[in-house]
């Protein structure tokens, strides 16, 4: 179950208006900016030789998710059924 704030920054992020939050996360090999860690450290593989991610049918590698939902769908024809978020209210969760 996603909590609301999960939700309402998804929504944002990929659905509505982006509130420019600061750019403090610096990518020491090009000195691209990023505004959360999360972000750089995914961008930082781009610069390692690293392919973390392996499709599970023919073990290719890739370097980021996207790549390999792309390949699985692409070449092996399956993709991920999206998901229905359901709210958790953690304003009333006992009540």
């Amino acid at each position: 179950m996603a909590t609301k704030a999960c939700v309402e920054r998804h929504m944002m992020r990929l659905h509505g208006e982006k509130k420019e939050k600061p750019r403090t996360h610096i990518c020491e090999q090009c000195g691209k900016a990023f505004a959360d860690k999360k972000t750089l450290i995914q961008h930082e593989i781009t610069h390692s030789g690293a392919r973390p991610l392996s499709c599970d049918i023919c073990q290719q590698t890739f370097k980021h998710k996207a790549s390999l939902y792309t390949h699985r769908k692409k070449v092996h024809n399956i993709a991920i059924a999206k998901k229905v978020v359901e709210f958790m209210d953690t304003q009333n969760a006992g009540a």
